[in-house]
């Protein structure tokens, strides 16, 4: 299916438009809600109940349209499958981290549905109530993000790409952080060189062309940040993790290439944004909030290219 949202040229169309997209999003909420309950993950399922029953009231709020329209848009695209939610993110299943992050994807799609209806409205009433509706699902995917953080924290084995949390105790100032980001910026930029030259993306130019930007940046970003500790002086690294490295014969394609990247990108960013959380240090502060930039970024680069991909 195509990502962009079909043309509607009336507000009938749009009330259409969004009831279905409610109706549909309350019943894969539902779907997943069973899924996690039977696996037994209580907090993942009340999420989704919660989420839910939110939609359900979306649907509830968005008149119904006083005509039938004469368009039949077509809502925004799913996943091809629902995914299922798993302890252990074996065979059966995976983890609520994945699960989360599916949903984070679905919503996303639906607000940028709903943005691009409001520019494309014929009238100001039509852009309005799309630009309510855009508003109302970028609550979801604020709660959905903040879910998925907590499951990226939880999840402490490395099952072949899924976040494994970095320690963020030890940075106590500039220093630390600095190093600490060199580190991981200089790994980051070795890999996707090395991705670049073997493994699935070497017959996919479109993704090479991504690495090759993602290398360029991280690499740039680790000559920025040998002159800041030339000035604030080494500080201590802890043991980091292989981010980006799934298990043997995991990365077969470029879509599982991707989505481990993807996984990366976000513990990086999880890791400068609970420095942020924590420090009381100025310095820690403006450091760490230009490294979040750069961290979101660069998975908004790799989502991009994943959503090309697998749609």
């Amino acid at each position: 299916m195509p990502i962009d949202p079909p043309p509607i040229h009336s507000r009938d169309a749009l009330l259409a438009y969004a009831r279905q997209v409610e109706a549909d999003a309350a019943r894969r909420y539902e779907s997943l809600a069973a899924m996690a309950e039977a696996a037994g993950n209580e907090g993942v399922a009340q999420l989704f109940h919660d989420l839910a029953a939110s939609e359900r009231d979306h649907l509830r709020r968005v008149p119904e349209p006083g005509a039938a329209p004469a368009e039949t848009p077509e809502p925004p695209p799913e996943a091809p499958t629902e995914p299922q939610v798993s302890d252990d993110g074996g065979p059966e299943g995976i983890t609520p981290w994945r699960a989360l992050d599916d949903a984070v994807e679905n919503e996303e799609r639906t607000v940028r549905a709903f943005v691009s209806l409001a520019a494309s409205a014929p009238d100001r009433e039509t852009a309005a109530q799309a630009e309510a509706l855009a508003r109302e699902e970028a609550d979801h995917v604020v709660r959905l993000r903040l879910a998925r953080r907590r499951a990226a924290r939880n999840e402490r084995e490395d099952r072949g790409g899924l976040p494994v949390p970095l320690a963020a105790g030890h940075v106590t100032g500039p220093a630390e952080l600095i190093s600490t980001a060199i580190a991981l910026e200089r790994a980051a930029a070795e890999r996707h060189r090395s991705q670049q030259v073997a493994g699935p993306a070497t017959a996919d130019p479109d993704t090479i062309a991504v690495l090759a930007e993602t290398e360029t940046r991280e690499r740039s970003m680790v000559t920025t940040l040998r002159a800041a500790e030339a000035e604030a002086g080494a500080g201590a690294v802890p043991e980091l993790p292989r981010l980006g490295v799934g298990a043997p014969g995991q990365v077969t394609d470029v879509g599982a290439l991707l989505r481990l990247e993807a996984a990366a990108a976000f513990e990086v960013f999880d890791l400068y944004d609970r420095v942020v959380e924590a420090t009381r240090d100025q310095g820690v502060l403006d450091e760490g909030q230009r490294l979040m930039a750069h961290a979101a970024a660069r998975e908004a680069l790799v989502r991009q290219r994943l959503r090309e991909v697998t749609d």
